[in-house]
């Protein structure tokens, strides 16, 4: 059996090491700016620490703050729930309508089907912000919104002395996100991310 050389040595080891210097950098980063602050946010979560007043004010508490987050703060407890409201719905909403329209868009647009998709996949390459801000003008619960000054003109249009449109259009501002918050963010999400899940 012949001896192997040293070189052939290195070379299998490089060959073996080779893959895992292509993924290092990815995997710093991903570490330093993914895994890190989650570690660092569950040491923190074990303390009372009063940021304003240093480090030095870091005393442990244990578990004592998921405690008081899950049986004492009515806060964290209502947004959590329309939080998985909200993902429930949404979710649900996405998956019964995804696959109908794709198969309409397949056997009906032949020609323009590329148009279509483009189209209908746009609102998910959108970012979430700009996404945010346009319904927030919008739906804005000022006489400014646009949806408050498209309904309130129409529902204050007069003929002959009255107000006809006033059934079916508010003749008043409506704070939007107060009454129907829940309802404008569960469609905002079916139409930013029905693109991607058709």
């Amino acid at each position: 059996m012949p001896a192997t050389s040293p070189k052939h040595h290195l070379r299998k080891l490089w060959q073996r090491i080779l893959p895992y210097n292509y993924l290092a950098p990815a995997l710093l980063i991903l570490g330093a700016f993914g895994l890190l602050p989650v570690l660092f946010t569950f040491f923190v979560s074990l303390f009372r620490w009063d940021a304003v007043q240093g480090i030095s004010s870091l005393r442990f508490i244990g578990l004592d703050n998921f405690v008081w987050i899950f049986m004492s703060d009515d806060w964290f407890g209502r947004h959590l729930s329309n939080t998985l409201w909200s993902t429930v719905v949404t979710g649900t909403l996405i998956h019964a309508t995804a696959i109908p329209l794709a198969s309409f868009v397949d056997h009906n647009f032949r020609r323009w089907r590329s148009t279509i998709m483009a189209l209908y996949f746009l609102p998910y390459l959108t970012s979430g912000i700009v996404v945010y801000i346009i319904v927030s003008t919008i739906f804005s619960g000022a006489q400014a919104g646009l949806a408050n000054v498209v309904f309130n003109t129409l529902g204050n249009w007069q003929i002959l002395g009255l107000r006809p449109l006033s059934l079916f259009f508010a003749a008043e501002p409506i704070n939007w996100f107060r009454e129907h918050g829940a309802a404008i963010w569960v469609m905002v999400g079916w139409w930013h991310e029905l693109g991607w899940n058709t």
